[in-house]
């Protein structure tokens, strides 16, 4: 079974889980202490398989503020995730966001419509939370990534 857990490292993080490609669930974490619990509770539902967990990466967009946010709670998403045996990788913003077809002058209150619309889309139910939106996106993407990195394997 292939698990990817995408991730929205803002001030109030969300996790998005997808096994074997399918969109399970989606839930904004009130604390790291709540963030931490939820991946331990991912971990020993699967400890059969290697779950993959995508963050995104930091960008200094709208105010350095924000960006130092950002920073910190990817190093401690980071920790988090390494502590319980999750492989890590990064998916920047221009990677996830290049697949809802936004082009490249779109701005921030666009691709956070788009992020809904699409996520939307991918959990079969309205998406009210950009940040639950962009972590579903983020799953999406990263699963789409390593499935292709698993036939590339097979093939090989």
């Amino acid at each position: 079974m292939r698990i990817v857990i995408g991730c929205d490292p803002s001030a109030t993080p969300s996790i998005a889980v997808f096994y074997d490609g399918k969109y399970s669930s989606c839930k904004t974490c009130e604390n790291f202490d709540d963030l931490k619990q939820s991946v331990e509770i991912i971990f020993q539902k699967m400890f059969q398989s290697q779950p993959v967990f995508a963050v995104e990466t930091a960008y200094l967009g709208l105010n350095r503020r924000i960006y130092g946010i950002q920073c910190a709670n990817i190093g401690i998403i980071k920790y988090i995730t390494k502590q319980v045996g999750f492989a890590v990788i990064e998916v920047t913003p221009a990677e996830w966001q290049s697949t809802m077809h936004c082009g490249n002058t779109a701005k921030h209150k666009q691709l956070k419509e788009a992020s809904i619309i699409v996520a939307s889309s991918i959990a079969g139910t309205k998406i009210e939370s950009d940040h639950e939106a962009d972590a579903i996106n983020i799953g999406a993407f990263a699963d789409r990534r390593e499935n292709l990195k698993t036939k590339t394997k097979k093939k090989i």
